[in-house]
């Protein structure tokens, strides 16, 4: 099975981004890249949370890959992911850390909790918290050698919560196919529902395709989804992945990722669904919205802002991209700076690939986005884009709209973020101590305060 995009290093633009972009494209990206003669702002963290604003969490034996950073009501932050990366033997990882970047010793082991629920591969890759505090985990088990997709639910201690599924465990095996969650939500009236992919066997000439399920409370399947609970969308053009999901407050689901192109590459796919698990004739073409922004278009972070209209961020022909669209699933071509175009995109000052690999709306509809970059003079690096919610570059965030931080000269990535009640924007990733092909990745965060105090470098340990 083709694994989600792992952690990586970056290259420069010209050995990963094929060229053909869209000329608005183009136009935008030059405009960027020549109002913009000096690095990004070096952002502002917030020297009230770990060591300057950073919190490197280190954990036995190597490579820990975060996924996904909830927060609780008391400030709490919940960090996710796997252990082990580059072997085919993961664990799934929990970390939780204090208000201050500091960890909650009364949480698993030190504030670790590591679970091994198979011989094969273990993971979280999306994480939701419920009103009593219990923890839902998205990712993927190995079953009979395949991956299938899995939620595992943890108490509020980190001990795995035995009143759900098999002893903490729900699997949603679809054989002789290979499957995997990557964004979970949990309703308002206690239901979980769990957004993925689900890949045929490679002797199959079916595509992969987005994979919705819903469960009850304790775990069991909800037939009024689908009839048993779980469904399967193929978008025309190819093998599809989704990547995140919001719930409507009308209780439509959308998904988001991407779909392969015909011609190549890949296109941003949106598919929404009614509550009954059926494609929404309203929406799109019967359910479904792609878009070609370049070659290479992978929709990673969708949102709904006030209004009803959908945000979706990513990969936009190589670069950092967002684009909005109406809540039918029309263009929104109000968007952004280009007349007649419903998106934006950004070339950070200082590098020559970024990607938002994750984004959220703040309180009043403007949104953030995870930011990666790479193939400039320093290490790769992170950091937080900010937009209002039309999409122009937000002031506070800097001259052009981005906050930047290194890790002293090691590579840092990033795939999470989420805005506190109190605007601070916390940022989930991982470092790479070593900086060799051999690794030593930990887990790491960062907090930002857009709106303003003096910036503070970060200390590598």
């Amino acid at each position: 099975m083709e694994k989600p995009i792992p952690f990586f290093k970056f290259k420069t633009a010209s050995s990963i981004v094929a060229l053909g972009l869209p000329v608005a494209l183009i136009i935008l990206m030059l405009r960027l890249v020549s109002a913009a003669a000096a690095p990004a702002t070096a952002g502002f963290l917030d020297p009230d949370f770990g060591n300057g604003g950073h919190v490197i969490i280190p954990i036995t034996g190597t490579n820990q890959i975060a996924r996904d950073v909830a927060i609780q009501p008391d400030g709490k932050l919940i960090i996710a992911g796997y252990d082990k990366w580059g072997t085919s033997d993961h664990d799934a990882i929990l970390a939780r850390v204090n208000p201050d970047g500091s960890l909650d010793g009364t949480f698993g082991a030190g504030g670790i909790v590591t679970t091994a629920l198979s011989a094969g591969d273990d993971a979280i890759y999306a994480i939701a918290l419920q009103s009593d505090g219990k923890i839902v985990a998205a990712g993927l088990t190995k079953e009979g050698g395949r991956s299938v997709a899995a939620l595992m639910r943890y108490r509020s201690n980190g001990a795995l919560d035995a009143d759900f599924g098999n002893n903490g465990v729900v699997t949603a095996s679809l054989q002789p196919a290979e499957s995997f969650f990557l964004s979970v939500a949990v309703l308002d009236d206690g239901r979980i529902v769990a957004g993925g992919t689900v890949a045929p066997p490679a002797a199959s000439s079916s595509p992969r395709a987005f994979l919705l399920a819903r469960y009850r409370p304790n775990g069991a399947p909800d037939p009024s989804l689908g009839g048993s609970g779980v469904v399967t969308t193929a978008i025309p053009g190819g093998d599809a992945s989704s990547w995140d999901m919001a719930v409507q407050p009308d209780g439509k689901i959308i998904l988001a990722g991407y779909v392969r192109a015909p011609g190549g590459g890949t296109d941003w796919a949106l598919v929404r669904y009614n509550a009954d698990g059926g494609l929404d004739a309203g929406f799109g073409a019967n359910g479904v919205v792609t878009q070609n922004l370049g070659f290479y278009d992978y929709g990673y972070g969708v949102s709904i802002q006030s209004d009803g209209k959908i945000v979706l961020g990513g990969l936009a022909g190589g670069v950092g991209g967002l684009a909005r669209y109406h809540a039918d699933g029309r263009y929104d071509n109000s968007f952004g700076s280009i007349t007649g175009a419903n998106f934006v995109t950004m070339v950070v000052p200082g590098y020559n690939t970024s990607v938002f690999i994750e984004t959220a709306l703040q309180a009043d509809d403007g949104i953030v986005a995870a930011t990666r970059m790479g193939g400039g003079s320093g290490p790769p690096a992170v950091g937080v884009a900010g937009f209002d919610r039309n999409g122009h570059p937000d002031s506070r965030f800097g001259p052009y709209g981005v906050i930047t931080t290194t890790t002293g000269t090691h590579t840092s990535s990033s795939y999470a973020l989420l805005t506190q009640p109190d605007r601070k924007i916390v940022l989930a990733g991982h470092v790479d101590m070593d900086d060799t092909d051999g690794y030593e990745v930990d887990l790491a965060l960062w907090r930002f305060m857009p709106q303003g105090k003096v910036y503070l470098p970060v200390v590598a340990r």
